[in-house]
């Protein structure tokens, strides 16, 4: 597992990065883990815009000989932006309902788990800013992330440093 995530991204930034970060390492499987902080500009994107995004990395991937399969992890729900969830749940659909259409694409959900068992998000799983997960909040969508991969024949995945 080699993490080339950076704070903040928005999965343009993914795409417009994707020589310098993806294709170099001639990966297994790509995954996705990015979209909040395109809902959350202060340019007023839409779900719309977030599939648009999602869709053009792919293609592009796709365009320069990068066949591996594409996960993309969920929306996660954040207390600091609940305003914005009913928007990322949203996109969530869209987005899942794109890979279930493509071949090698695949959907991972985690937002589910960050929410109590009245839909309200869990407050537990973040630092102090509501935005940032502490260690409690990787715990619990790592190993969902984890199992997914080991299900699809990657081997028993270590989390990284």
């Amino acid at each position: 597992v080699i993490q080339r995530g950076f704070g903040g991204a928005q999965i343009s930034h993914i795409d417009h990065y994707r020589a310098r970060i993806v294709l170099p390492y001639d990966p297994r499987a790509v995954v996705v883990m990015a979209g909040e902080a395109d809902l959350s500009d202060v340019r007023g994107r839409r779900p719309e815009d977030l599939l648009d995004d999602f869709r053009t990395l792919a293609l592009s991937l796709r365009a320069e000989g990068e066949d591996a399969p594409i996960y993309f992890v969920s929306l996660r729900p954040a207390p600091a932006r609940e305003e914005r969830w009913y928007g990322q749940q949203r996109a969530n659909a869209l987005i899942a309902d794109y890979v279930r259409g493509e071949k090698e694409m695949y959907f991972i959900d985690v937002s589910s788990a960050m929410l109590d068992d009245k839909g309200n998000i869990r407050d537990d799983l973040y630092r102090w800013d509501g935005l940032t997960l502490n260690g409690k909040g990787y715990e619990t969508i790592g190993p969902i992330i984890r199992q997914r991969l080991i299900d699809a024949g990657y081997g028993a995945l270590r989390p990284s440093r």
